[in-house]
Order: structure tokens, then C-alpha cells, then sequence
């Protein structure tokens, strides 16, 4: 009898999970879609984009649509009275939560190695997908997020808009090696004493940092040369300004004319995009790992600010872990709260489950991406700041679960 029960409403749970899954990934697609959209990215490359695309909404979607299945399914049940009739035959209700248990410990258990590795590896084919677009269509793959930081060699480009082949309020980087001074003559006597003495320490920063060239202009056209490969920007009414690290902006030199030319060289390594790298969860341990072994080894010799950048570095390591541990245990945490939240809404309508779904995850996304805030800014330890979410999510959902067994 128990074995039967929990076939028919383990069966309803993949349905409406299933839906719930599809429904999500449909509206969270599109979001994703339409700036590649409607900076012209071909159909072809996007459909080629897409498959790396969705193992990161799958992150998101596995909580939301456990959720989802949970209201669905037992707001069903009561609704149709099957819960009381359970009861009736004597059937203790906790039994009927027990699919769902199954249901979510699944799911946390497919999230895991979803977040530890195939997230990475589907980053880096992403990567790899768009350098190739790069080179089709240089310009607009940089248009693809608003943190994305277009690379090529050693030049950084950043760009508003693409018309065509014209660039709108374009600025180009590129790093400058500074002028050496001429070589000492051959010392001699008590002048090759003098040159054996180790130079003086600098007391001014003025000559600390990289000299770099900053090219910009609010129009721009671009040619691709696939032959030498070279990308070819003219600058029209453009500015170029050599700044010199240490130096007062007064200080830098600022060229204007009607049109400047720059040619980029373009290889398929030259081409990269500025984000953080995506590592497995155990590059991501090593990383932090060796870290803290640095601080602990150099703590005294490093300056504050050189300490701070590698803590920070750190914390960013650790937190990245325990955020993707967060997302997936998030499932078995919001199972908790939906059984008991479909029980007492009672509802047939898979709309309105579905949107009290989405409402009480919305609640549990802010608490997660306020507590990674919170880590980021070391305010708080990183396991308190991304597991305390979950925590409390679980902890709501074992106590409306324990009132509805009382009542």
C-alpha cells in the first residue's frame, strides 16, 4: 500500500518538476538571448553559444523548480481531498513527504557535480567559442556583458555600441615599454667602486606603474586584415594621451587629429576575455590554500596593502565554494518549505503554486547574493554569511512542517 503511494506521488513530483524546469529555463533563456540578439550575434553562433549557456541556469533552476514541484504537487493533493483520505486509512502524513525527500536528495546530489566541475569546463568551452566569434565578428562578443573586458594581446578595448563596422565611444589601452636611459660608460678607478654599489631606493612613486598609450573617440571604424591578421582601427577626430604613472593629469601628453590609424595584431591566444576564471571546487581549495600558506610564509615582509590583495583574493577563492555549495544544498532546503507551503495553500491551479514558488525563492536568492556580498566584504565569515540562508529556509520549512503534522 505505503509502496504504491509513494510511486503515484513521486510520479507527480518529476511531472511537475519537469514543467516547472521547462518553464524556467524557457524565460531565463530568453533574458539570456536577447542582448547577443540585439547586438546582431548571428542565429548560427547563437545556437551554437546556447549549450554553454545552460549549465549555468541550471543552477538556479534546480532550487527554483524542486520548489515549484513541491507546491504543485501536495497543494494538489489537498485540494483534491487525497491527503485527508490518507489520513482516514490511517496512513500517518509524514509518509506522503517522504517522496519528496527522495525527490530533493536527488537533485542536491546532480547539483554537486553540476557546480563543482561541469560549470567550469562549460565556461571554458564558452571561452573557446567566443575567441572564435571574435575573430568573425570582432566587437560585438565584447558587447555580450556589461563586466566583459575585451583583450587582445596586450591592448584592452572597451566600446559602447557596434553599428556595422562602426564603434561608438571607443577607448583603447595600450601599454607603452618606457624609454631606457643610456647605458653607463665603462667605470674605471674609483668609479667602478661607485657602479658596484647597489642604486638608491626611489623615496617618490612617480616612476612605479606601466606607461600606457589611451586612445578614444566617440566614433570609430574597424577592418578585419584575416590575411595578416590584423584588426585595423581608424579613429575619427580622435585623442591619444600618454599617461605616465605618478605624474598629475597635467602632467600627461594629449594628442588630437582628425583621424589615427591603429593596427592590432590578432592571434587565437591573443584573444581573451576578463572575468573570473571559472575553476573546479578543488582548484579553487588549492588556490585558496596556497594563499594562506603565502600569508602565513610572507605575512611579516608583505605591506599591508600587498596583504590585503591576497586575503581578498582568498576570501573571493572560499566564498565561490561555499556559494556553490549553498545553491545546492538550497534544493533539499527549499523542499522543506514547499511540501508544507502546498498543504496549507490547497491550490489545483499550477499558476498560482508556481508563483508562490518563485516568490518565497526570490526571498531565499536575496538572502544568498546579500550574504556573498557580505563575505566579499569580509564582514562575515563565508560558510556563516552563504549556509545561514539555507539554514533558516530549512529551518522555516521543518517547523510548518511540524505544525501541519499536529493539525
Amino acid at each position: 500500500m505505503l509502496s504504491i503511494i509513494h510511486r503515484y506521488v513521486f510520479w507527480e513530483l518529476v511531472r511537475s518538476f519537469v514543467f516547472s524546469f521547462a518553464a524556467l529555463i524557457a524565460v531565463m533563456l530568453l533574458a539570456a538571448i536577447y542582448k547577443p540578439l540585439r547586438v546582431g550575434v548571428s542565429l548560427e553562433d547563437l545556437a551554437r553559444l546556447i549549450p554553454y549557456l545552460l549549465p549555468h541556469l541550471y543552477t538556479w533552476v534546480i532550487p527554483a523548480g524542486c520548489l515549484s514541484a513541491c507546491v504543485m504537487t501536495y497543494g494538489r493533493l489537498a485540494a483534491d481531498n487525497e491527503l485527508k483520505a490518507l489520513c482516514a486509512n490511517g496512513i500517518p502524513l509524514r509518509y506522503v513527504c517522504y517522496p519528496a525527500l527522495v525527490v530533493a536528495i536527488l537533485l542536491t546530489a546532480l547539483a554537486i557535480p553540476l557546480n563543482d566541475w561541469l560549470i567550469p569546463y562549460s565556461s571554458l568551452l564558452k571561452e573557446q567559442e567566443l575567441r572564435r566569434m571574435f575573430l568573425k565578428e570582432p566587437f560585438r562578443v565584447s558587447l555580450l556583458g556589461t563586466d566583459l573586458i575585451t583583450k587582445v594581446g596586450n591592448y584592452k578595448i572597451y566600446i559602447e555600441s557596434v553599428e556595422g563596422n562602426t564603434l561608438r565611444n571607443l577607448v583603447v589601452v595600450e601599454p607603452r615599454e618606457p624609454a631606457r636611459p643610456p647605458g653607463p660608460k665603462a667605470p674605471t678607478g674609483d668609479a667602478e667602486k661607485e657602479a658596484l654599489k647597489p642604486p638608491p631606493k626611489r623615496s617618490q612613486p612617480e616612476e612605479e606603474g606601466s606607461e600606457v598609450n589611451i586612445y578614444r573617440a566617440e566614433r570609430a571604424t574597424y577592418t578585419v586584415d584575416a590575411d595578416h591578421r590584423k584588426l585595423r582601427i581608424a579613429l575619427h577626430k580622435g585623442q591619444m594621451v600618454m599617461v605616465i604613472p605618478g605624474r598629475s593629469a597635467r602632467s600627461w601628453i594629449a594628442i588630437e587629429a582628425g583621424e589615427q590609424v591603429k593596427e592590432i595584431p590578432l592571434a587565437d591566444l591573443d584573444v581573451t576575455f576578463e572575468r573570473t576564471p571559472q575553476m573546479t571546487t578543488h582548484q579553487l581549495l588549492l588556490r585558496a590554500a596556497e594563499l594562506r600558506s603565502e600569508l602565513a610564509r610572507r605575512g611579516d615582509s608583505l605591506k599591508r596593502a600587498d596583504a590585503a590583495a591576497v586575503q581578498k583574493r582568498r576570501v573571493r577563492y572560499i566564498t565561490e565554494v561555499r556559494l556553490r555549495e549553498a545553491l545546492a544544498f538550497a534544493t533539499l532546503a527549499l523542499a522543506f518549505v514547499g511540501v508544507p507551503l502546498g498543504m496549507v495553500m490547497r491550490r489545483q491551479s499550477r499558476l498560482a503554486s508556481f508563483a508562490a514558488s518563485i516568490l518565497v525563492f526570490l526571498v531565499l536568492y536575496a538572502l544568498i547574493v546579500g550574504g556573498e556580498g557580505l563575505a566579499l566584504d569580509q564582514r562575515l565569515p563565508p560558510w556563516v554569511a552563504l549556509w545561514t540562508p539555507d539554514l533558516l529556509m530549512g529551518g522555516l520549512g521543518f517547523g510548518l512542517l511540524l505544525r501541519v503534522f499536529r493539525n
